[in-house]
């Protein structure tokens, strides 16, 4: 687990607590002490895939955001998971990705309804998608604890340099060049270099991914592998269907859906979630594929397929936040940002390699000439130096008034507000 805070909203003020909380028994609305003695937990997170992730090492139902915004403000079935008591704990899991608008609507739905809402994330990952910046002001002015043990990196050392990279440090960067986790070369090399160790990984039994900077070289990546797979055999290279970015699938090739369809229900009785991995196993004329993932199938049908399906071999660091795998393979451009390149470092439990295209072959036209190498280490270097981390409307004011986002922080008063729901929590953390 990566190092991460939680804010706390509740009775009106903000606060912290310490570790993610354990397993919560299905069905949901049990009582579960180890989150809460008294009250229910409800598990959520900005996007589906998130919420089923949570909901696997959580052992309980979990739904997105919006979802539960829905069921609470529009939608006319009685669930009785989605009604907020009093006491009750509402956890917001990848809270940096939760958009600022969604947020406060919750908030103030918790506070009206009794609940606590509780935020879990980590403020130097990528930021929502939707106007952001709250987790991270929650951050800045009141702390809150961090786990600083990282449990996910089989190497310690490894480990400390993603450290050093999320806090802007390229020290962080001696771990992978002593470790010859750095390839360079002509980038259409490098995507079948990546494409080739990708191959190998998963072939071996690994859970594998490519993470590039652009949705352009992922799209590139993605063309890169499955050229490869075709030759190979691991992919039928008839009977394809036209995917919405301009590529093809047919059987073998491994895609990705991108759009939450709740009609579209699987074999297990679960629905398509925007971000889920799936393998083909047939194709037909009218572009329906039949997918399958964890034992479980679905039939997309042609227009879901033509809109909202992509090949998923290569993903950007943002379709990447959240997941977690064995290795990755990661692209390094000068598109990169801090953000993105410590979200990609730390998906993988083993090994992470990075490759960075370092040879330009320019048309003799060209000012420069061809094959001109350039540094790796200056511009991994440059992209860590180089943050997108969204601000707050709060922030920006403070930086334009004061000259910096954090300047004019809460007053002691509200501090002791906000460590209110610290102290009151720390015997029930404490406890097995």
């Amino acid at each position: 687990m990566r190092s991460r805070h939680l804010p706390i909203f509740g009775d009106g003020s903000p606060g912290q607590i310490g570790e993610r909380p354990g397993p919560d028994p299905w069905p949901p609305r049990r009582a579960s002490e180890c989150l809460w003695s008294t009250a229910w937990a409800i598990p959520l997170a900005p996007s589906a895939t998130a919420a089923q992730v949570l909901a696997d090492e959580l052992g309980c139902r979990a739904e997105n955001l919006h979802k539960f915004q829905h069921l609470t403000t529009e939608s006319t079935a009685d669930d009785d998971w989605a009604r907020l008591r009093p006491g009750d704990l509402v956890l917001v899991d990848e809270a940096s990705l939760a958009g600022t608008a969604r947020l406060d609507w919750l908030t103030q739905h918790a506070n009206t309804s009794g609940a606590v809402v509780r935020l879990l994330g980590d403020p130097y990952q990528l930021s929502a998608v939707e106007t952001g910046g709250a987790f991270r002001l929650l951050v800045d002015d009141i702390g809150g604890p961090e786990l600083d043990t990282l449990h996910r990196f089989h190497d310690p050392d490894e480990a400390a340099a993603t450290l050093k990279i999320r806090h802007g440090d390229s020290n962080g960067l001696h771990y992978y060049e002593d470790n010859g986790r750095i390839t360079t070369g002509s980038g259409p090399h490098l995507l079948e270099l990546a494409y080739k160790a990708w191959d190998h990984d998963t072939t071996g039994g690994l859970a594998s991914v490519i993470i590039t900077s652009t949705e352009a070289d992922a799209r590139a990546l993605n063309t890169t592998a499955r050229t490869a797979r075709i030759h190979t055999g691991a992919v039928d290279g008839t009977d394809q269907v036209h995917l919405h970015d301009g590529t093809h699938a047919s059987e073998g090739d491994i895609v990705i859906t991108r759009r939450n369809d709740r009609a579209i229900r699987t074999t297990r009785g679960g629905f398509v979630r925007n971000g889920d991995h799936w393998t083909v196993t047939t194709t037909t004329v009218g572009g329906t594929l039949t997918v399958t993932r964890s034992g479980e199938t679905v039939e997309l049908p042609a227009g879901y397929v033509s809109d909202h399906v992509q090949l998923g071999y290569a993903v950007t660091a943002h379709r990447a936040q959240g997941i977690t795998v064995d290795t990755a393979h990661v692209l390094v451009d000068d598109t990169a940002t801090r953000e993105s390149l410590y979200v990609a470092m730390t998906r993988a439990r083993a090994r992470t390699h990075i490759y960075v295209p370092t040879n330009h072959e320019l048309s003799i036209d060209a000012e420069r000439p061809p094959a001109v190498r350039d540094d790796p280490r200056v511009i991994i270097a440059h992209a860590i130096s180089r943050s997108i981390a969204e601000q707050s409307a709060t922030q920006v004011h403070r930086r334009q008034r004061f000259g910096s986002p954090t300047s004019s922080r809460p007053t002691d008063r509200r501090r002791g507000l906000y460590q209110h729901p610290t102290i009151r929590w720390t015997p029930q953390s404490a406890s097995p």
